[in-house]
């Protein structure tokens, strides 16, 4: 096993349990939501927000892993970790 193919096993560990997490709760949520449709109150209506907003979550965290799995280089997967940092060693 390369050290390329070490450095993206916590990360991808990490961002597949926070999807299949987010994943979960949406799905929960939709259901909750479902069974109680016909009292839909302003706490259902922002419940249904928070699961909108989990269900983008898990589409974020999807999209990083996908990311994280097609780095080929360190300098590709240290632009996935810490796209913004100011002290990236790799801007030249």
């Amino acid at each position: 096993m390369s050290k390329l193919n070490k450095e993206k096993i916590f990360p991808s560990v990490l961002l597949f349990i926070s999807f299949c997490v987010a994943t979960y709760f949406t799905i929960d949520n939709f259901l909750f939501i479902y069974n109680y449709r016909e009292e839909m109150n302003f706490g259902l209506w922002a419940f249904l927000g928070v699961t909108l907003f989990l269900m983008w979550l898990s589409l974020l965290f999807f999209k990083q892993l996908i990311k994280v799995f097609s780095a080929k280089t360190f300098k590709e997967l240290y632009k996935v970790y810490n796209p913004y940092n100011p002290f990236n060693p790799f801007k030249f």
